[in-house]
């Protein structure tokens, strides 16, 4: 898992040209498979939201993408991301009504207008319909956004860029858009506007913080080192497991011991915060979720690379303290991602509502 969460802060951020991650997290989460293979990938922080997938559905062996952050109502394009901040040129002042000019002839900014009201004007007008049924319907259901939401997006916005280009700022980033403060304040407004309109009751997802040990049976990501045993030799170091985790022995310590998920045997089996936005197999997590803090699976979760016992370090409704944010993240990005799909289809109710004639569309 990845870190406020909004397809709205998304659209800002492709707008902007800044990848779709962490505040602005559009996809916010995606949980890449961990395949038992014997040769580990570099270590991460345990029990961060950038977890370590479990076992995927035999179907493609690999855990799919979480979907990609929906913007709503459409945003213009996104630019290339940006790259590493040149040196700033000097700002050159245009003649009134000069758009370039090329060895000394001059491009009006009336000949660039008419090219692109011709080359891309019916897009930008059904963008600034959308936007304007949200204006509508936010003024009818008396919905704003307030000083404090705004100041907290914009906030965001510099906090998530200053994270990933430490040596960019968002007016950096504005300017090489050409646009302003201005600009983005209004597009986030409708943003918000769109988040309350379309929302509606979000539920808290279930989450909880698991380590495993994994026997494998099987290899199916055909790792060459890897050496599955039997259905019966997995049952008895199972068994064997079991009743060393009675006599008083840690988890951690024999996940570290037995465990042949080379992806995190050397963190004690840790794999994070999970719950259904990760991605994980549904017989894996279903167990999972079903644990209460310091739980141990009494039985063996089979999964497509073999058996697994499953420990909660702790749960969303009985968080650690180190715990606590990573269940809000979580929460968040399972906002994110009901966002994404209820705000297109509340935009398009409204469309089918509303009496629209785009003159450029035709």
């Amino acid at each position: 898992m990845k870190r406020r969460f909004s397809p709205w802060t998304a659209a800002v951020a492709m707008m902007l040209g800044v990848a779709s991650t962490g505040a602005f997290a559009q996809n916010d989460n995606p949980a890449p498979p961990a395949p038992p293979a014997n040769t580990a990938p570099a270590e991460t922080t345990p029990a961060t939201p950038a977890n370590p997938a479990p076992p995927a559905p035999p179907a493609t062996n690999e855990m799919p993408p979480s979907p990609p952050a929906n913007p709503g109502p459409p945003m213009p394009p996104p630019p290339s991301a940006p790259a590493p901040a040149p040196p700033k040129p000097k700002h050159l002042v245009a003649p009134p009504g000069v758009a370039a000019t090329v060895n000394g002839e001059k491009i009006t900014t009336s000949q660039v207008s008419t090219l692109a009201l011709k080359m891309d004007g019916a897009r930008v007008a059904d963008q600034l319909i959308s936007n304007l049924l949200i204006t509508q319907e936010a003024k009818k259901k008396k919905i704003t956004v307030s000083p404090t939401e705004m100041a907290a997006r914009v906030a965001e916005a510099r906090q998530q860029i200053k994270q990933q280009y430490p040596t960019r700022t968002l007016e950096d980033l504005l300017d090489q858009n050409h646009l302003t403060l201005a600009d983005l304040k209004e597009r986030i407004r409708i943003g918000v506007l769109a988040e309350k309109l379309a929302g509606g009751n979000f539920k808290p997802t279930p989450s909880v913080h698991v380590r495993h040990i994994l026997i494998l049976t099987q290899n199916p990501m055909g790792a060459p080192d890897a050496k599955p045993h039997t259905e019966a030799e997995a049952q008895e170091l199972i068994t064997k497991i079991q009743a060393e985790l009675k006599a008083g022995k840690k988890f951690e310590d024999l996940a570290k011991q037995y465990s042949e998920d080379q992806n995190n045997k050397e963190r004690g089996g840790d794999l994070g915060i999970i719950n259904a936005q990760t991605g994980f197999d549904p017989g894996f997590l279903q167990a999972a979720l079903k644990l209460k803090k310091g739980g141990v699976t009494a039985t063996p979760v089979k999964s497509v690379y073999g058996l697994h016992l499953i420990k909660a370090d702790s749960t969303s409704t009985d968080p650690t303290p180190a715990d606590k944010p990573l269940y809000d993240a979580a929460n968040k990005q399972a906002q994110q991602q009901q966002l994404a799909a209820v705000v297109p289809a509340y935009l398009q109710q409204l469309r089918t509502k509303a009496k629209i004639v785009n003159y450029l569309g035709q």
